[in-house]
């Protein structure tokens, strides 16, 4: 008994040693590091018990980005993909319960999306891309709770990074303004820091008057040499805009499977720009477009398991330490 006592407590000693501060396992209860493994326990999922050998509890282990829920982290990346790949919310829990057995409700999956979109938003809205100094823009109608809205996104050509979106209420010169006051403020545009050059949007007459609105006429904005406005670009022709209606055909077969949203502060647009920026490579590019826009943030093999983690990491730190960027 003595022998097995002090090969515990060697063990334990081994854990604090060797580990961070954050990859300590305490005891829920009397916060003590003596916790050692007790076996795993679940029929379809095993997952591994631990032991407090102070006070005797015993608990699950559980990284605390994925705490209180039933499924693991492997079944929430699952989840986050298969709707990225737009698997509609019935078919990815048929899906579950046909390929693992596992039975879950399509509510489930959704109160795991927006579980997740709001940290995931809140954590790209803190990285800051390399900008190239272009930026494409382009609108794309969507239907929420009935009622056709659109959907206003920037993005740099050269990195396809997707610099920000608007959710405005119709297609007019408000909706533009507010789109080109964001992009303003996410590339750091200001009278004395020109960081925009050029912006190349279609014919819409809302574009040209915030334009002027934005780069010519604010104070806050304007510069001598404002930046180029490449007015009436399309899929043909000398100055082209076909780099947008791609991402717009992308986000519309998305949109499809929802039949329609049924509020504004949907998961799919927030979840969407993660998937496109920070975890699917580009097919142009052969890489993601936030690598190519110098953000390498190592999410390792299962991305939005590492990006979870990494998102509930600024969130514990208070959002005070800014992601390391390459």
């Amino acid at each position: 008994m003595l022998t097995i006592t002090a090969k515990i407590l060697n063990d334990v000693g081994e854990q604090i040693e060797e580990s961070a501060p954050e990859e300590i396992t305490l005891c829920p209860d009397c916060k003590s590091p003596s916790v050692i493994n007790y076996g795993k326990r679940g029929k379809l999922v095993l997952k591994q018990i631990l032991c407090c050998k102070d006070c005797g509890r015993q608990f699950r282990k559980q990284e605390e980005a994925f705490a209180k829920l039933q499924s693991g982290p492997r079944m929430i990346s699952l989840i986050l993909s298969m709707h990225c790949r737009n698997v509609s919310l019935r078919g990815i829990a048929a899906t579950l319960n046909e390929t693992y057995g596992i039975k879950v409700a399509y509510k489930t999956v959704f109160n795991y999306l927006r579980r997740y979109e709001k940290l995931l938003s809140d954590y790209m809205n803190s990285l800051k891309p390399k900008f190239s100094g272009d930026a494409n823009v382009d609108e794309l109608f969507v239907k929420i709770d009935g009622e056709m809205k659109y959907f206003f996104a920037a993005l740099d050509p050269n990195t396809r990074y997707l610099l920000c979106t608007i959710l405005s209420q119709k297609r007019d010169h408000k909706g533009a303004r507010q789109l080109f006051h964001k992009l303003s403020e996410i590339t750091g545009h200001n009278k004395i820091n020109q960081t925009i050059k050029s912006i190349t949007s279609d014919a819409l007459p809302a574009y040209k008057s915030a334009y002027k609105a934005e780069f010519v006429a604010d104070v806050q904005t304007k510069t001598e040499n404002p930046p180029k406005h490449n007015f009436g670009a399309g899929i043909r022709g000398l100055v082209e805009n076909n780099i947008m209606e791609r991402v717009n055909n992308t986000l519309r077969g998305r949109e499809r499977n929802y039949r329609g949203l049924n509020v504004d502060e949907t998961p799919m647009i927030p979840l969407f720009t993660a998937y496109y920026n920070l975890v699917r490579e580009h097919q142009a590019i052969k890489k993601t477009p936030a690598k190519a826009a110098g953000i390498d943030l190592e999410l390792g093999h299962d991305k939005w398991n590492g990006l979870i983690k990494q998102a509930h990491k600024y969130k514990k730190r208070g959002g005070k330490i800014r992601v390391w960027e390459k």
